[in-house]
């Protein structure tokens, strides 16, 4: 629904706290270029309350999206702010995904009314631009070490942790190779953190990278279990969210 308009110094204060939002961080100057009548503050702030109300009513079905889309998107002020708050409400729940155990679901369902504005993927593409760039000028990986991070800290449950681990590795090596050597600098910080427990999946990336390079046939991880969406670099141009 359409919110009264925020002071500047109610949008100064939203914006110190997503200072600390990946996705924010990733996304932000992509988003202030488009031209809309609400600030981008604004707008993540909306994704934000639409992403909570997605996994609060754990809205997977596609249908169901639809009907509270277009619910959602009559009140909202233009067709641009429903573009920009879908998208990014969609890749903060690709962030979200090792951290809540229906994002990823919830994603797979609002991708298919993302995908309804032509110029979705072309957004999409150029926040991977932008998240590559952060790793070439910063030497962070951002929303890569985000996910290590939910995996490793939010999760101490041996047995979960691998079993989500062998997934990211798997999604992992379906990238192309320069995804596969930025994953590779996370995840070797990430296995030293934890004492070399990981050794083996680096090693599996590693050999995949080399592989790659090579241009042979990558070998993954057996998996007993249907990976519900992967990275979605695997299927956004490039994102690693």
């Amino acid at each position: 629904m359409t919110d009264k308009r925020m002071t500047e110094a109610e949008r100064r204060k939203l914006r110190l706290a997503f200072y600390k939002d990946d996705v924010f961080v990733i996304a932000h100057k992509s988003i202030r270029k488009e031209l809309c009548c609400l600030s981008v503050e604004e707008l993540f702030c909306q994704a934000e309350r639409l992403v909570r109300h997605l996994l609060k009513y754990e809205i997977t079905d596609e249908d169901f999206i639809d009907m509270e889309m277009d619910d959602w998107e009559a009140g909202c002020e233009e067709g641009e702010v429903a573009f920009l708050v879908l998208t990014i409400a969609f890749v903060k729940l690709c962030a979200l995904r090792k951290v809540h155990p229906l994002a990823s679901r919830v994603a797979r369902a609002l991708v298919h009314r993302c995908q309804q504005y032509e110029r979705f993927t072309d957004l999409l593409g150029e926040l991977s631009e932008a998240e590559q760039k952060h790793v070439v000028d910063k030497g962070r990986i951002d929303l890569l070490n985000y996910e290590l991070k939910s995996i490793g800290e939010e999760n101490m449950h041996q047995a979960y942790a691998e079993q989500q681990i062998n997934e990211y590795i798997n999604a992992a090596l379906d990238c192309d190779v320069q995804v596969v050597k930025n994953v590779i600098v996370a995840f070797t910080a990430f296995n030293e953190r934890f004492h070399h427990l990981y050794d083996k999946h680096l090693g599996i990336l590693m050999q995949g990278y080399a592989d790659k390079l090579a241009g042979k046939a990558v070998t993954k991880i057996e998996m007993n279990f249907n990976n519900p969406i992967g990275m979605v670099v695997a299927h956004t141009n490039g994102i690693t969210l």
